[in-house]
C-alpha cells in the first residue's frame, strides 16, 4: 500500500536529524499554549525518554509549565515493542526530575498496536483469519508489572485489542496478588474492544479505564474496522457506559495529536456517540452513551485522581489550588448537539492566568 506502519516507520525516522534542545523546549511551550486554550490544566505526557523528561523538568525549573504534568517513562526498543534496557536507570533518575509542576512517576507499556492496521492482539482472529501477537508473553508481562507495582510506580498501559486488554488485566491481577493492593493508580488507555467477561475486572482490580472519547462514534476508522473485524465486534467498541455500570473508574483523554485536543469534542461524543459536527447520523454501540455529569467527571475529578492531584485539583473546593476555567455558556442548559460549540474564555492554573480569549 505504500505505508509504513508502527515500527516500520523507523526505516525513515532514524535518518531524520533530531531537533536540538531549544526546538524541543519551544515545542513543549507551544503545546502548553494549545492545551491552555482548551481549558486543560493538567495532563499525562505518555512515552517520555530520558531526554524529553529532562527537558520537561527544565521547563518546570524555568517556571514555564502552565499545566501540571505527569510524565510516563517509556524506554522502548521499538523493533520488539518491548521495554528492554534502561528502565531501572530511568526510574532512579526520575527522583531528580520532580518539581513543582512536573513529575515522572509513571511508566508507559505497549501491549499491541491498532486494529485498523491489524496490529492489535485479538481474542478471535481478524476477518481474514490472521491475528497479531502481543508484544509480551504473559510471563514476561507479569514479571514487569510485578516489579513496577512493588516499586510504587504507576503502570500506564496501551492496549486496544481484547486479547491485549485481557493480558494487561491478568498482569495487573498478578502484580496485586504478589505484592498486595497498592495506591499506584494503574490504568489502561484506548480500550477499543473489551471482552464482556473483562469489563467488571476494571472495578474489581482498581484499574482506571482511560478512554479517548473523540473516537467513540462512526468515523472513517470505524468503517475500516468493519471490514477487518465485522460489524458485531465494531458495535462493542469503546464500552464506556458498561465500564461505569460495572463499577470501573472512567478517565477522559485525547491521544493528541492523533485526535482533537479539545475535551468538549470528546465530551459531546461520549454523551451522544455520534459525529459532533452533525445533529444526526449513526450511533456507535447500543446503550453506551453516558450523561454529561459523568463525562465531565472523567475529564476533571477522575483525571485528577489518576494523576495523584485529587487533594489540590479536579474540583472547586476551599483549600484546593485555583485550577479553574470559564466557559462561554452553561453546558447543562445546552442541547447535547451544542456541547462542542462552547468555548473556553479563561484558564487559570494555580491562580495564574495562562489563557484569556480575546473577546473575554
Amino acid at each position: 500500500t505504500g505505508t509504513l506502519r508502527d515500527a516500520a516507520m523507523e526505516l525513515v525516522s532514524r535518518h531524520i536529524p533530531e531537533d536540538d534542545d531549544d526546538a524541543v523546549l519551544a515545542g513543549i511551550e507551544r503545546g502548553l499554549q494549545e492545551a491552555s486554550q482548551f481549558g486543560i490544566t493538567a495532563y499525562i505526557e505518555p512515552g517520555l525518554d530520558e531526554r524529553y523528561a529532562q527537558l520537561y523538568a527544565e521547563t518546570d525549573r524555568r517556571d514555564a509549565l502552565t499545566a501540571r504534568v505527569l510524565g510516563s517513562l517509556s524506554p522502548l526498543a521499538w523493533h520488539a515493542g518491548q521495554i528492554k534496557d534502561g528502565l531501572d536507570d530511568l526510574l532512579e533518575k526520575r527522583k531528580g526530575w520532580r518539581g513543582r509542576m512536573f513529575r515522572a512517576d509513571s511508566v508507559k507499556v505497549y501491549i499491541d498496536g491498532v486494529i485498523e492496521t491489524k496490529t492489535s492482539n485479538m481474542l478471535a482472529p481478524y476477518s481474514d483469519g490472521s491475528n497479531f501477537p502481543a508484544f509480551y508473553t504473559a510471563a514476561a508481562l507479569n514479571a514487569l508489572y510485578e516489579k513496577l507495582h512493588k516499586e510504587g510506580v504507576q503502570i500506564h498501559t496501551h492496549a486496544i485489542g481484547d486479547g491485549a486488554i485481557r493480558l494487561a488485566l491478568d498482569a495487573y491481577e498478578h502484580a496485586r496478588d504478589k505484592a498486595g493492593p497498592l495506591d499506584n493508580r494503574h490504568h489502561i488507555v484506548h480500550l477499543q474492544l473489551i471482552d464482556e467477561a473483562d469489563i467488571p475486572r476494571f472495578g474489581e482490580l482498581g484499574v482506571a479505564a482511560s478512554f479517548q472519547g473523540a473516537w467513540a462514534y462512526p468515523d472513517e476508522y470505524i468503517y475500516i474496522a468493519n471490514e477487518l473485524v465485522g460489524e458485531e465486534r465494531v458495535q462493542k467498541f469503546y464500552p464506556v457506559a458498561s465500564i461505569q455500570r460495572s463499577g470501573g473508574m472512567l478517565v477522559g483523554g485525547s491521544d493528541w495529536d492523533v485526535s482533537s485536543l479539545n475535551p468538549l469534542d470528546a465530551i459531546e461524543i461520549l454523551v451522544r456517540r455520534r459525529d459532533p459536527d452533525t445533529s444526526s447520523g449513526p450511533e456507535l454501540g447500543e446503550n453506551e452513551q453516558i450523561d454529561l455529569d459523568t463525562a465531565l467527571r472523567a475529564y476533571t475529578v477522575n483525571a485528577a485522581h489518576l494523576m495523584g492531584l485529587e487533594k489540590i485539583s479536579g474540583t472547586i473546593e476551599i483549600g484546593k489550588r485555583a485550577d479553574l476555567i470559564v466557559i462561554d455558556r452553561d453546558l447543562y442548559s445546552l442541547p447535547a448537539t451544542d456541547i462542542n460549540a462552547a468555548h473556553v474564555q479563561l484558564t487559570l492554573v494555580d491562580g495564574r492566568e495562562v489563557f484569556r480569549s480575546p473577546d473575554f
